[in-house]
């Protein structure tokens, strides 16, 4: 586009706008650069999200479990049930 202004072919307005289009364009790819490189850490930051959610829910299925089991047994002396007075 310099080149254009100096033969006469394009105005400094034109060079001008065509300097701010490529700064911008260079700034978007830093930014996009920077975005990316973020990426493999956000990706760690969620695998271990998911392997921390996986354990909370194998211990809630456990709990689960063993309060059903205690429910569903009844508490008994000497074979018989207790009645609370």
């Amino acid at each position: 586009m310099t080149d254009a202004f100096n033969r006469g072919a394009a105005k400094q307005r034109e060079v001008d706008q065509a300097k701010q289009k490529s700064i911008a364009a260079s700034s978007s790819a830093v930014n996009a650069a920077e975005i990316a490189d973020r990426f493999p850490s956000m990706e760690e930051q969620a695998s271990s999200t998911v392997s921390s959610k996986q354990a909370e829910l194998a211990i809630a299925q456990e709990n689960v479990k063993r309060c059903y089991h205690s429910m569903s047994t009844p508490k008994s002396l000497n074979g018989r049930l207790q009645s609370e007075r």
